[in-house]
């Protein structure tokens, strides 16, 4: 038996995990049931979506403005008349991406940046994060594919593999786990 995937991608308020939070966190789980040397039922994948609060007092103007913070983010959209609700609250969140990612393997674009921040934000909420140790780095698999000598983004990768990025909704969470 094979661990499942776990695809995420973080927008974060900046690129230092001891300074800066997750704000929007996605999640696509693909089942370990798939027998091997199967392709993957996309049908199957189960997502996931959240938004946290986050305190902007140290965030960085230009990781806001990349990730749309305030034309997206619940947060930011809040008033006194509606609260910040709709999601769960960072402990809630934390214990269930931890039931959720262990043993699986993390996929991503960089996937270090997404364990570091999650590691993070799951060990300060009395999570432990138990997903697999091997990440899974599409951007260097793609280089591998395309026979390149070093990683190019992800969007780099995606359109020179044939992928029409405007299918995509790139930097929020789900649409750069999706791609």
């Amino acid at each position: 038996m094979t661990s499942p995937l776990a695809f995420v991608d973080v927008e974060s308020t900046g690129l230092d995990a001891e300074r800066h939070q997750v704000w929007e966190v996605a999640l696509i789980l693909r089942s370990d049931t798939t027998p091997a040397g199967t392709k993957f039922d996309h049908e199957s994948d189960t997502e996931y979506t959240w938004q946290l609060p986050v305190d902007l007092a140290r965030a960085d103007p230009q990781a806001l403005t990349v990730g749309r913070f305030y034309e997206r983010a619940i947060q930011a959209k809040t008033s006194i008349e509606r609260p910040f609700t709709d999601d769960p609250h960072p402990a809630e969140f934390a214990n269930l991406f931890a039931r959720l990612t262990h043993g699986a393997h993390l996929v991503g674009a960089v996937p270090s940046f997404d364990d570091k921040f999650l590691s993070r934000l799951l060990r300060h909420n009395g999570a432990c994060p138990g997903w697999h140790h091997r990440l899974v780095d599409v951007e260097s698999m793609a280089m591998v594919a395309l026979g390149l000598p070093r990683p190019q983004s992800l969007s780099d990768s995606a359109i020179a593999l044939g992928f029409d990025l405007a299918r995509y909704e790139r930097h929020t969470a789900m649409g750069d786990a999706r791609l």
